[in-house]
Parts: C-alpha cells; sequence; structure tokens
C-alpha cells in the first residue's frame, strides 16, 4: 500500500494504524515522493491519498496511476470537503473518508473498498 499524506503526524499515526492491521505500507509526503515510489505501479495493490498535498493532490497520483480504469483501488483522505475528487468519474476503485478518522473507520472504508474491487476477480 501507498499512504500519502503531508502531516508527517498524521501520515506517522495512519501508518502504525495499517501496519497493525498487517498492511504493507509505504509512504510519501508528496506527490513527487509518491511518483517515484509508484513508478512501478504493480508494486502497490492499494492507495490512501490525501487529497491536498503541497506540491498538487492524490487525485494527480490516482490519474497517473492509471486512475479509475487500471490503478490500485484508492481511499481519498483529507480534512476539506473533498471536492477536488467530484469532477472523477464515478467509480468502485475510489472512495473518499474525511479527516479525522477513527482507526476503525478508516480500516473498514479500506475493507469495504478493497471487498469491492475484488468482486468478480
Amino acid at each position: 500500500m501507498l499512504l500519502v499524506d503531508d502531516n508527517d503526524t498524521l501520515r506517522t499515526v495512519t501508518a502504525l494504524a495499517l501496519r497493525a492491521a498487517a498492511y504493507d505500507v509505504s509512504e510519501a509526503r508528496s506527490v513527487k515522493q509518491a511518483q517515484a515510489l509508484a513508478a512501478d505501479v504493480a508494486h502497490f495493490d492499494l492507495f490512501v491519498l490525501d487529497i491536498r498535498l503541497e506540491d498538487g493532490t492524490g487525485v494527480d497520483i490516482f490519474e497517473a496511476a492509471g486512475g479509475h480504469e487500471a490503478g490500485p483501488p484508492t481511499l481519498f483522505i483529507s480534512g476539506y470537503s473533498g471536492d477536488e475528487i467530484s469532477n472523477l468519474p464515478p467509480s468502485g476503485r475510489w472512495d473518499f473518508i474525511s479527516k479525522p478518522f477513527s482507526r476503525e473507520a478508516l480500516l473498514a472504508s479500506l475493507d469495504q473498498l478493497v471487498e469491492r474491487t475484488t468482486v468478480g476477480d
């Protein structure tokens, strides 16, 4: 999984929660770092992306990785309204959760996203 958030504290806490739930997590704090890590998109089976980053958006990362057609299932996270994802085509390949979120809400959102994207595989 690739976790991208420019808030170092939140990214660290989120990564710890995901690792405790047995996820293998790589972390990035910017679009540039995420793109370097995700050069081989096949390496990641799931993205957790903050929408607003210092050098772009999580949507930029999502679309560069293949978006709603071919990219990894993606959970967008944000302390804002999520307007940046309102232009994305409806797709079962992404979902959204508002910050702050509990560990339980994060894991439930990921479980639902993974279940939805693996049905029929």
